[in-house]
């Protein structure tokens, strides 16, 4: 996998056209030069054509570097800085933090003068996890934390294995991808879903972990099955859209632990701009959190511990859903509280996991107030689902 940036191709070719114009020049005066010694011109006639030639190219490079001369073509150049948010990525389908693929953006020019310009203007869900050492998701297979996403079941996840367990990363996985793929998933459905999961993390470590981990001969007998049996935990939030007409939607949230669902809506008066569950304030960050484990106490008391919520009448329009895990989202309600929204709006308008690593290691790792943890979220433009007629 690779991140890919946007890239100007018009600075490209002007950097090469002019290239070409220097060697150009280079080669035809050096030619000129042989041909007017060996007719045995003087010397004072080369420089007539030289200048010809020198003046000419000066030309084409002064147009080359300034193509765009008239006013039609400077207000389309001054529209698509403008628009710059309408940038898109090819949609993927629901997969988990192994298999995530940040496109290059394709920008949009379709939007009419007439028609009043979005304050969130991206369509596409994004993603992104950042490991505790700055690797991208893809080659940081030791991270706890773990997503998944289902545009067409309008379902996503976000899974924080707690590090001090045993095996949480793969049990992430299976809370996440289960999440998503169930089509009607309830406040009744959630121990079947975890016994599901159970099975699938029991089945995966004892074929393919407890082999391998008994072949290297560093655990005593009878220490790999005591591991198993206490198993792993992991904080949970996840999302399901439900639409009600064209333009609104119902959005029904499930979290367990410190990992977030925010609600944002850019247009709103500043009071009503962020919402977010299932904290209350910042104050409750830090305390340990509630997990979700393999353990039968754990599972029969799921269904009491999962806090649900369930936000109406959200306007798909101006609306925009994005789950973290824990420690971005202890930054983002810090900037909530200073009503810091521009630094809010850069974050989450970011496209390509380069720009997230940067903004991260810049703005959020440097705050004394936020531990060193995996960085992890999802960005759910509401507009993607936007009925039309």
């Amino acid at each position: 996998m690779s991140s890919f940036h946007p890239i100007k191709i018009s600075e490209d070719w002007r950097k090469l056209a002019i290239l070409l114009a220097c060697i150009t020049f280079i080669f035809e005066g050096v030619i000129i030069a042989i041909w007017f010694l060996q007719m045995q011109q003087q010397i004072v006639d080369i420089g007539y054509p030289l200048a010809g030639i020198a003046f000419s190219l000066l030309v084409g490079i002064i147009w080359i570097a300034h193509p765009r001369t008239s006013k039609q073509e400077e207000t389309g150049e001054k529209e698509m800085a403008d628009n710059s948010d309408d940038a898109t990525l090819t949609q993927t389908e629901s997969v988990n933090s192994q298999d995530i693929d940040i496109l290059q953006p394709v920008v949009s020019m379709s939007q009419s003068k007439t028609e009043k310009k979005p304050h969130f203007a991206l369509t596409e869900t994004r993603w992104f996890i950042l490991s505790k050492d700055g690797e991208e998701f893809e080659y940081c297979e030791n991270s706890e934390d773990k997503l998944a996403v289902n545009d067409s079941l309008r379902c996503y996840a976000i899974a924080d294995g707690a590090a001090q367990s045993f095996l949480p990363g793969k049990w992430a996985s299976y809370l996440v991808e289960d999440f998503v793929n169930y089509e009607a998933f309830s406040g009744q459905n959630i121990e079947s879903w975890l016994r599901k999961c159970k099975e699938q993390w029991q089945e995966w470590a004892k074929s393919d972990w407890l082999p391998e981990a008994r072949a290297t001969g560093l655990y005593l007998p009878g220490e790999l099955e005591k591991h198993l049996d206490q198993g792993p935990y992991a904080t949970f939030v996840g999302c399901k859209v439900h639409l009600i007409t064209g333009t609104t939607a119902n959005i029904q949230v499930f979290a367990l632990g410190d990992a977030h669902f925010f609600l944002y809506c850019p247009d709103q008066p500043v009071g009503d701009r962020l919402k977010y569950f299932p904290y209350k304030s910042c104050q409750e960050f830090g305390q340990p959190p509630e997990a979700l484990g393999i353990s039968e106490r754990r599972i029969k008391r799921a269904y009491e511990l999962m806090k649900q919520e369930v936000y109406d009448g959200v306007s798909l329009e101006e609306g925009v859903a994005i789950l973290t895990s824990d420690e971005l989202a202890k930054w983002i309600c810090l900037q909530k509280e200073t009503a810091n929204y521009n630094i809010l709006d850069e974050l989450f308008k970011i496209i390509i996991w380069d720009d997230f690593k940067e903004f991260v290691v810049q703005k959020i790792r440097a705050s004394s107030e936020i531990r060193l943890d995996d960085m992890t979220m999802i960005v759910i433009p509401l507009r993607q689902f936007i009925i039309s007629g």
